[in-house]
């Protein structure tokens, strides 16, 4: 029990130097400004929330700090470990939910994407913010790799997600669809069904990111700060893409990226 509680304690150290790492990088990347909040990482308790089927990451506004809950192969230990934790990290931490709980404004805290065009900040984020960390060399080869396969899986889900939700396809074919996905597993299918659209939406946002940026760009020119540009959107909060996108840019050319 000695040993069991050691080892576990020394995974968490691990864990919390692997997000300090982490933190630096993206501090040093130009690519957005970290949240003044403290990042908690513990062992994930049997049930932290129990009106959802999971949860990795819980939000304390008020205190001013979040909680990534460590499970699966990060507690195993080891390289491969570390390997998860650091794409947890983006997706949930310091690239994703942690980002986005401490930069959103109060008033587009919780309303809902379905308000207009279905297409979601929250669910593209991890996509893009990826995408554009490989492509300024942050990320190593491997990653670098498991992100290119990583963001086709995204676009397969996105597909099986229309699929299933139009009656194209039954469970048992879904089932076998997402058997053949990167970094897929069982919950996959179950967070699908009861979020209809959502995987869709997360596709659908990354492209209209991608684009946007690419015309910010070609506007501004050289004078074209990525990281402002991030911060701008990532200030709106989790309010549907498209009127971030028109409060950001201007209507004109959200309509342009639009179609």
């Amino acid at each position: 029990r000695k040993s069991l509680v050691g080892s576990e304690m020394c995974i968490r150290d691990r864990c919390r130097a692997e997000s300090d790492r982490l933190a630096e990088i993206l501090a040093r990347s130009g690519l957005v400004t970290l949240p003044d909040a403290e990042l908690r990482m513990r062992e994930r308790p049997s049930c932290p929330r129990p009106q959802r089927f999971s949860t990795e990451y819980l939000v304390d506004r008020e205190a001013r700090s979040g909680t990534y809950f460590l499970g699966g192969p990060p507690s195993r230990g080891g390289d491969e470990a570390l390997a998860s934790l650091r794409w947890g990290c983006f997706e949930q931490t310091w690239g994703g939910s942690h980002l986005f709980a401490f930069a959103a404004k109060d008033s587009g805290w919780r309303l809902p994407r379905r308000f207009c065009a279905a297409a979601s900040l929250t669910g593209a984020w991890s996509i893009y913010f990826r995408d554009r960390l490989g492509r300024m060399g942050l990320l190593e080869p491997e990653e670098w790799l498991q992100n290119l396969l990583s963001k086709r899986g995204a676009i397969e889900r996105g597909l099986l997600d229309l699929d299933l939700h139009m009656g194209e396809i039954e469970e048992s074919e879904a089932r076998v669809r997402l058997a053949d996905l990167p970094r897929s597993d069982a919950t996959d299918l179950v967070r699908i069904a009861r979020h209809p659209g959502d995987a869709l939406a997360g596709v659908i946002g990354w492209l209209l990111l991608v684009k946007a940026r690419k015309q910010e760009e070609a506007r501004i020119g050289a004078g074209f700060d990525e990281r402002a540009f991030h911060d701008g959107l990532l200030g709106y909060g989790t309010i549907p893409l498209p009127l971030i996108l028109e409060q950001e840019l201007g209507s004109d050319l959200c309509q342009e990226i639009a179609a």
